[in-house]
């Protein structure tokens, strides 16, 4: 059973002409970071270690912060506070078998949001727990006055190995940045450096021949454009614990 969840968070308002949509603005400042660096987010959803800069690790979850929830198996996305996206939003993976817990970062940052989640369940080993799939759309923005600023959204879906905890397939379907800078140059000129970060692909999941099929990529880059789709086309099918393409 597939369960939707729209998560409440601050609003955002993108008066730059790229293709995001949303409402009223707010600055979002990070810390320890330049706010004039777009945030790496995709650094930031493959966590290495369970419950890194987890603070209520195996203590009880107050029920505003939970976020999405599975019965059978015993799944919980939640939000809590880390030490590297405060203030921002990072969630944590919680599950429960038994009388077995275990936890893992999913996702944290100071500038982009978390705007929408979507959790299913897929069973690729018959007889074993289930595998947790996580679909996501996130957001966020930051300006610099009258100097610029930039605007991302993009979409990652993910699929976790709950007895391992760890992610066994990530991707990052569609990602849409904009970004600009204005500076004044020692001869008083007005330099000003835009870029344009734009692609998609589709992604199936075939859950009966454990396959995922990527196909239709399109990639538009502009200026200084440093990104460039995460995935190729063709077919990665679960093998031996994860997919591999082949």
């Amino acid at each position: 059973m597939k369960f939707s969840y729209l998560i409440n968070k601050p609003k955002t308002d993108f008066s730059k002409k790229f293709l995001l949509v949303l409402s009223a603005f707010t600055f979002f400042y990070a810390v320890g970071m330049d706010a004039r660096e777009m945030p790496s987010s995709k650094d930031k959803l493959h966590p290495a270690d369970p419950v890194d800069g987890c603070r209520v690790c195996m203590d009880s979850i107050p029920k505003e912060n939970i976020v999405a929830r599975f019965y059978e198996p015993d799944i919980i996305i939640y939000k809590s506070k880390h030490f590297d996206y405060n203030p921002g939003q990072a969630l944590y993976i919680r599950y429960t078998k038994g009388t077995e817990t275990k936890e893992a970062f999913l996702f944290g940052d100071n500038m982009v949001y978390v705007n929408n989640l979507v959790i299913d369940t897929i069973s690729l080993i018959p007889g074993k727990t289930p595998q947790l799939s996580i679909d996501l759309f996130a957001s966020g923005s930051h300006s610099y006055g009258m100097n610029g600023g930039w605007n991302l959204e993009y979409r990652f879906f993910g699929i976790w190995d709950l007895n391992k905890m760890k992610e066994v397939f990530s991707a990052f379907p569609s990602y849409h940045s904009y970004s600009s800078e204005t500076e004044t140059t020692d001869s008083d000129s007005i330099l000003s450096v835009e870029s344009v970060c734009d692609y998609s692909y589709t992604l199936s999941l075939n859950r009966g021949k454990k396959e995922i099929v990527i196909e239709n990529i399109q990639f538009t880059r502009e200026g200084e454009c440093s990104e460039a789709p995460d995935k190729e086309t063709g077919t990665y099918r679960f093998e031996n614990g994860s997919f591999k393409k082949l």
